[in-house]
């Protein structure tokens, strides 16, 4: 699952956070996602934020991966452990339910 954040006019000159959640993923597809979206995105790309798989083999995994293949994606990347680092970077207000903010209204 990814999840666009828009942002204004002026803002947009900034760059874009593209967050991915692939919690419930296999580090091969947490890889294959990166590299498409390096190879890809048509924006200005400031921040790429991946909630990393949770089960204990699969972050192990792309923990260790990861170190490796970062220079392959050409793009800063934030491995994240939980929602909870996520809201450290993004106001819970701008995230969605599935990634842990209740929806009102």
């Amino acid at each position: 699952m990814c999840v666009f954040l828009s942002c204004s006019v002026e803002a947009s000159g900034v760059g874009f956070i593209l967050v991915i959640d692939r919690r419930l993923d296999r580090w091969a597809a947490v890889r294959a996602t990166l590299l498409r979206i390096a190879g890809s995105f048509p924006g200005n790309l400031h921040l790429v934020l991946v909630l990393r798989p949770t089960t204990l083999f699969q972050r192990t995994l792309s923990d260790f991966l990861f170190k490796f293949n970062r220079d392959e994606f050409k793009m800063k990347v934030v491995m994240l452990s939980s929602v909870t680092e996520l809201h450290a970077y993004i106001d819970p207000g701008q995230l969605t339910k599935e990634l842990g903010v209740k929806v009102t209204g």
